[in-house]
């Protein structure tokens, strides 16, 4: 969290979530243009985590790792939970 220009906290957990309807399809972007999660071939995650072991993948953005849950594009709720 930035007050300023200044870092006051690092976020451990972001949680995203939407409701899953057929003419919306979620996407999640650092702040450098990073597409974590998305179905485009550029994005770190295009999957659901679901099957993989714990659950989850581990992705590098900005040289920080972050642990990302994807319940995947067919879920009725997209759920994405990440956390460093």
């Amino acid at each position: 969290m930035l007050i300023g220009n200044q870092t006051i906290a690092d976020a451990y957990i972001i949680h995203s979530s939407f409701k899953h309807d057929s003419t919306v399809r979620y996407k999640v972007v650092s702040p450098d243009g990073t597409c974590v999660i998305g179905a485009d071939s550029g994005c770190l995650v295009t999957n659901s985590t679901t099957t993989l072991p714990m659950g989850s993948q581990t992705v590098t953005v900005n040289e920080q790792l972050y642990q990302v849950r994807y319940s995947g594009a067919n879920s009725h709720l997209n759920d994405s939970p990440s956390s460093p």
